[in-house]
């Protein structure tokens, strides 16, 4: 009950702290072919998870995001999918052509893919910080957004 406790009360906090949305002029998308609001089909998820990462964190990492589509579905209105990439920052920058960090961008120039990164830092886990885990919430959140 407490891990639910948890991811709820990270989600929560991670939703509220920023909410950078981007709105066109005239509010209607870039991408025109996927504008349609009744688009139930899911996002597509590419997942590069490096072998840096401790098992304990990708499994939380599944966990939450199993919980997050459940609470926010992402569907292909805007983009039809997301490439992430994680890894620990104790090791060199393992995804040629992909900068560190912790941010959403577009995938290879590809306005229908989205590009998630979190380059999670090492003392977070040696430090046991919340952080490593709530970056997971709140780059979901811009992806929904």
């Amino acid at each position: 009950m407490s891990r639910i406790l948890y991811i709820i009360l990270i989600s929560i906090f991670s939703l509220s702290i920023l909410s950078c949305a981007e709105n066109s002029s005239d509010g209607s998308s870039s991408i025109s072919t996927m504008n349609d609001p009744n688009n139930t089909t899911p996002v597509t998820f590419t997942e590069n998870v490096h072998s840096s990462l401790a098992e304990s964190w990708v499994i939380e990492y599944n966990t939450i995001k199993e919980n997050l589509l459940t609470i926010f579905p992402l569907y292909q209105k805007y983009y039809l999918g997301i490439v992430v990439y994680a890894w620990n920052d104790n090791v060199e920058d393992p995804y040629s052509g992909v900068d560190g960090g912790a941010y959403i961008s577009v995938e290879d120039d590809d306005e229908t893919m989205k590009r998630f990164v979190m380059e999670i830092p090492n003392q977070e886990f040696s430090g046991n910080s919340f952080h490593r885990y709530s970056v997971i919430v709140h780059e979901y959140f811009h992806c929904y957004q």
